[in-house]
């Protein structure tokens, strides 16, 4: 994927995340019990990640180095891991799929944060696009609790009622691509 390309593509890639992540957190909320298919919403929401994070690098690779790589690289594995342990759980193998979700979310965790210090450092990207992936899995895991708590008689453990801090961080991720390329579109000389 080109330079070009990875920005091009991770604006409606975000968006996507965005309203993935948004739309399980909604129909998690009208869901009384825990089903697989929110476990294969989860796992693809993640695996829509890839393509913003290959613009967030595209943007960034000149200025974030090594630190910034690993993270990106360590996202984009995390939400494969993930998605497999989603695919795991809804054919049945629980094992696997919890393997594989505990695996995923470390190195998701990891990498967000790492990504979200590089960005800092790089300054490309406003500063609130950092601090924003690094709080994100924190600030979700909270949020679960106190949405399904507050909105629901009961929180199940296998709803996602806290996503929607993840979909309101791609979107928002989203909007800063595409403010990052129009800028840079406006500086560029007319052919």
């Amino acid at each position: 994927m080109s330079w070009s390309t990875a920005i091009r593509w991770g604006v409606p890639g975000a968006i996507l995340s965005g309203v993935l992540f948004t739309v399980l957190s909604l129909i998690s909320l009208a869901t009384s019990e825990p089903a697989a298919h929110l476990d294969v919403i989860f796992g693809v929401a993640w695996l829509s990640t890839i393509i913003p994070v290959a613009g967030l690098h595209a943007v960034q690779e000149g200025r974030y180095g090594l630190m910034g790589r690993g993270g990106a690289g360590s996202i984009v594995v995390g939400a494969i891991a993930t998605f497999l342990g989603a695919l795991a759980v809804a054919s049945g193998s629980a094992f696997l799929g919890g393997f594989l979700f505990i695996v995923g979310g470390l190195l998701l965790l990891g990498g967000l944060v790492v990504l979200g210090i590089a960005s800092l450092r790089g300054r490309v990207l406003p500063r609130w696009c950092g601090a924003a992936l690094i709080l994100a899995l924190p600030l979700t895991a909270l949020a679960g609790p106190l949405t399904g708590g507050i909105l629901q008689a009961q929180s199940n453990s296998g709803d996602y009622p806290g996503v929607i801090v993840m979909g309101l961080l791609w979107l928002g991720l989203g909007y800063a691509l595409w403010s990052w390329r129009a800028a840079a579109q406006q500086l560029m000389p007319a052919s």
